[in-house]
């Protein structure tokens, strides 16, 4: 599995479809193509979006993406009546094989909605996307969401225990068992562990909210605002142990802090961690706090100097337990 940072091929997003259960009235829907909308035009400034849109979708979906950025929004109709914007949850993760980076394939993780909490349209996304495509199909042996996955791309994984090593997901298997499995369809060597927190949000606690690799030994940590709550206590036990851990290269990791907003909205998922790389840029979220949103954009382009970093206003994404980086997965790019 290469690290996100690498060139991409395209981006892959999906059109909320009208009948979805997870939405609480049509003016939460509304709002929540709105914001769908702006990612996919500012993630197009750099490269192509493929959206993934019901075929009673089309039209409208059609209509909104007619002009958009310098590398356009392709419109592709599933036969898939209520499609969900996770993508990064339930399409497929994207790998090469050992040999060579002109070998792409489609890893499916069974996703089942969440551990079973939601009844899904998208639990066959991934199968029928590979087909489509005509891309190679892995089959993983174990069931897990794209937004548990955090890789360096050089043999290291973060995840967290809360969402992978959950009976909702993998009744039954040992961490080892599910580590070999991440090692073979993956390509990866270790796996760091963090506890996470089960039963507060949807996920379980994906990694992707939590703690990305900016770099080979180097992890962006989402530190919460003040009166957090369970949330504090989960960044001080994930800030110790990746503090003391090493990479699959046995080297420390440097670990930098970014403060989150405080929207005093209980439910709403507050992560600039959650950001999306795409070529030549960030894709990260800002939440209407003019100090944090500023401070969080400044931090990331210290942390990454080479590339442009857009910031897009959501709220009724993150109400929804989602961010920027939950409603994308990226198609690395093969070399010849």
């Amino acid at each position: 599995m290469p690290d996100e940072g690498g060139p991409h091929e395209r981006t892959i997003m999906a059109w909320p479809g009208n009948q979805n259960l997870n939405y609480q009235g049509n003016g939460t829907l509304v709002r929540m193509k709105n914001e769908l909308t702006a990612i996919a035009k500012a993630i197009s400034d750099f490269e192509p979006v493929t959206l993934l849109v019901s075929q009673e979708q089309a039209t409208d979906a059609r209509r909104r993406f007619e002009r958009c950025g310098q590398y356009g929004v392709e419109i592709e109709v599933m036969g898939i009546n209520d499609l969900e914007p996770w993508m990064r949850d339930a399409a497929p993760t994207f790998v090469f094989g050992e040999e060579q980076r002109s070998d792409l394939h489609g890893v499916d993780f069974n996703f089942n909605g969440w551990g079973g909490r939601y009844p899904s349209d998208n639990a066959h996304l991934a199968r029928q996307f590979l087909r489509d495509n005509r891309i190679p199909r892995v089959e993983a042996s174990i069931v897990l969401e794209g937004g548990a996955l955090e890789t360096d791309g050089e043999g290291t994984l973060m995840a967290t225990k809360s969402s992978i090593l959950n009976s909702n997901r993998n009744p039954g298997k040992s961490q080892k068992a599910v580590e070999e499995e991440l090692n073979r369809v993956l390509g990866v060597s270790k796996v760091i562990w963090v506890p996470g927190l089960r039963k507060h949000d949807v996920t379980d606690d994906h990694i992707d909210a939590l703690a990305r690799f900016v770099a080979p030994g180097k992890v962006a940590l989402s530190r919460p605002a003040p009166g957090s709550g369970v949330w504090a206590a989960v960044y001080n036990v994930t800030k110790n142990i990746l503090s003391q851990a090493t990479d699959a290269k046995g080297q420390t990791l440097q670990i930098i802090d970014l403060p989150e907003a405080d929207t005093n909205e209980a439910d709403m998922v507050v992560s600039y961690v959650n950001y999306y790389l795409v070529n030549g840029g960030v894709i990260c979220p800002r939440f209407g706090s003019p100090e944090t949103d500023e401070n969080a954009k400044r931090m990331l382009h210290s942390l990454f100097p080479e590339r442009e970093i857009v910031q897009v206003y959501i709220h009724e994404i993150a109400l929804n337990g989602g961010g920027i980086h939950c409603m994308t997965q990226q198609i690395p790019a093969s070399e010849p």
